[in-house]
């Protein structure tokens, strides 16, 4: 019997992430070794904004949430083609017909053509740009270009694109406690149709080792842990579906495949959630002394659920 279940919309991300509930990255540090939760809640976290841009969480933004995308990220401008020097300065006088001194300084000449409305002066472009910035992440011209070259390749896609533009929602959030459940289990998935099918949009380096990434990233336990918590809030069973776009062109092209697991493997995601589940309750029963799945020390190997898959035929 169901006890509790809430779905949200439009839910901000970090708000769902401070949600009571454990999620599939929390089961990923459980599966690990559980002391890993307490390591996360304490472990002092990187300012993101100083490190490399993320560009899967850019893109997915970009595709799934365009208006929450332009109020984190700001896009340089396109300064090709664009004058800066004195002397390119000087030729767009000339060319507008705008009177200056020969001697006059780059600062000088940049307020003349201001004056007459140009658009071409990079230092201005960049100037209104950094003023407008406020605390949005930048984005590079040529970053975005590639965002946009890989959506248009998604939406190229007929499979593809019908998920994405048939009935249903973006980035939707899960919570669910079922009769015998000893926490919230939540999820938020990246797109839900009304019918038919759970939607999870990735981005991949290369698209030809789809089978590693699964297995590696554990995208079978996702499939699985989502799956049964969507289904026991909606009480619709749906399909899950991944769709990976490729972050470098092959062949011209930002590849697009799009694809849904074997049932065989769902059921080992089912398998190992559900282990990872009652290996995070002994150990908030009982501390790492009282896990009696876990041997104390992490594991540096493993079994691998990649050797149950025959040679890339059942995906």
């Amino acid at each position: 019997m169901l006890k509790t279940c809430k779905v949200v919309y439009d839910l901000d991300e970090a708000t769902y992430r401070k949600a009571e509930g454990v999620s599939k990255s929390d089961l990923d540090f459980v599966h690990v070794e559980p002391e890993l939760l307490q390591w996360r809640e304490f472990s002092p976290e990187v300012d993101l904004k100083r490190e490399a841009l993320d560009f899967g969480d850019l893109f997915h933004k970009y595709f799934l949430q365009p208006e929450l995308f332009k109020r984190e990220y700001a896009v340089e401008p396109d300064t090709r083609g664009m004058i800066d020097t004195v002397d390119e300065l000087r030729a767009e006088c000339d060319r507008l017909g705008v009177a200056y001194k020969k001697t006059a300084p780059k600062s000088e000449l940049i307020e003349l053509l201001k004056g007459v409305g140009s658009k071409k002066i990079k230092t201005v472009e960049l100037d209104a740009f950094n003023n407008g910035l406020k605390d949005r992440t930048i984005v590079k011209c040529e970053d975005y270009r590639r965002v946009m070259d890989m959506g248009f390749s998604i939406q190229a896609h007929p499979i593809a694109m019908d998920l994405f533009t048939r009935a249903g929602s973006n980035e939707v959030s899960f919570f669910v406690k079922e009769e015998g459940d000893h926490c919230i289990r939540k999820c938020r998935a990246d797109r839900v149709c009304e019918e038919g099918f759970i939607v999870d949009l990735k981005t991949t380096r290369d698209v030809d080792k789809l089978q590693a990434s699964i297995v590696d990233y554990r995208y079978y336990v996702q499939a699985a842990y989502y799956s049964d918590i969507i289904e026991a809030c909606t009480g619709v069973k749906r399909e899950f579906v991944f769709v990976f776009v490729g972050t470098i062109p092959v062949l011209g092209r930002y590849p697009v495949r799009v694809g849904k697991l074997p049932e065989f493997l769902l059921e080992k995601g089912r398998e190992e959630y559900r282990h990872d589940l009652q290996v995070l309750k002994e150990y908030q029963d009982f501390g790492s002394k009282g896990v009696k799945t876990f041997e104390g020390f992490e594991r540096f190997f493993r079994y691998n659920t990649y050797n149950n898959v025959e040679n890339g035929k059942d995906f």
